[in-house]
Formats: C-alpha cells, sequence, structure tokens
C-alpha cells in the first residue's frame, strides 16, 4: 500500500480555487424566475498568490519534507506500521498549517470574493481563464479588499 502526503494534500490553491469558484457560484445563484446571472471574473493566481502565496510554499515545502522522511523511515515497515506513520506526519502537517495561519488566510480571500461580488452584483465567479468574453473583473477590488493594493 502506497502512503503519500502529496496525494493527499493537493496544491492547496488548486483546491482553493475550485472551492471558492463553486461557493460563490452556488451561494450567489439568484433566486428570481428569470435566473439571470451577472457573470463576474478573478485572477485568481494573482490574488491567491499576492496575498497567501508564501504562506502556501511553505506548507508544500513541510509537505514535501515530511514525504521525504515518511518515505526514509518507512522502507522495512509493515503497512499497518507505514499507516500509523503517515497518520502521525498527516497530523504534523495540519498543525503546521494551523501555526501558520493557512485557513485565516483562505476565510479572507473567499470573504474578500462574495463581498466583491455582492458590491458588484455579480452572482457567479469564474477564473478569468475561464472568461473569453464579458464578465464584470473583480482582482483589483478583490485586491484592495485584501489591502494588496491601494484604493484609486
Amino acid at each position: 500500500m502506497a502512503f503519500s502526503l502529496k496525494t493527499w494534500f493537493k496544491p492547496i490553491v488548486g483546491v482553493v480555487a475550485v472551492a471558492l469558484v463553486g461557493v460563490l457560484a452556488w451561494g450567489l445563484m439568484p433566486t428570481s424566475a428569470t435566473g439571470e446571472s451577472t457573470v463576474g471574473f478573478v485572477d485568481q493566481d494573482l490574488v491567491i498568490d499576492a496575498y497567501a502565496g508564501d504562506q502556501i510554499a511553505a506548507v508544500i515545502r513541510e509537505r514535501d519534507a515530511l514525504q521525504e522522511k515518511f518515505d526514509q523511515e518507512s522502507v522495512e515497515m509493515s503497512d499497518e506500521e507505514k499507516r500509523n506513520l503517515f497518520l502521525k506526519y498527516e497530523a504534523e502537517l495540519q498543525a503546521f498549517e494551523e501555526s501558520i495561519g493557512i485557513r485565516q488566510l483562505m476565510d479572507d480571500i473567499d470573504n474578500a470574493f462574495r463581498e466583491s461580488a455582492e458590491a458588484h452584483g455579480v452572482t457567479v465567479i469564474l477564473d478569468q481563464g475561464a472568461v473569453v468574453m464579458g464578465g464584470v473583473d473583480l482582482t483589483r477590488d478583490i485586491q484592495e479588499r485584501l489591502g494588496l493594493v491601494s484604493g484609486e
């Protein structure tokens, strides 16, 4: 049985991005009978990297270091011993994430997305790469709400 922290912890940016789009798309769906939506878009990579990039990179480095330790230490272990070691390192990674406040950073980003959408009457937010034309660009407003840039 192969254990890998890398498969357990997919790069958090991708997970957060999908979660943000899903939550915002569902949570802001119109309740009118017409079903009309106003679409917004954001450069998620720019926002997430600027706001939490250092912390995300630290989590990825920690994950990789724990994976390396696991790989070295588990060579002669039984599946049960490997499972226990995996769970230990998984808990260490979660504790590390808590210590650097990654969840709070992701909550801040989620709140900025939601507030910006509400302020602009947007009911659906997509990543800018999914938009060919049209829509409301919320990137700068979200950056301002997170304190990454100053208002004009």
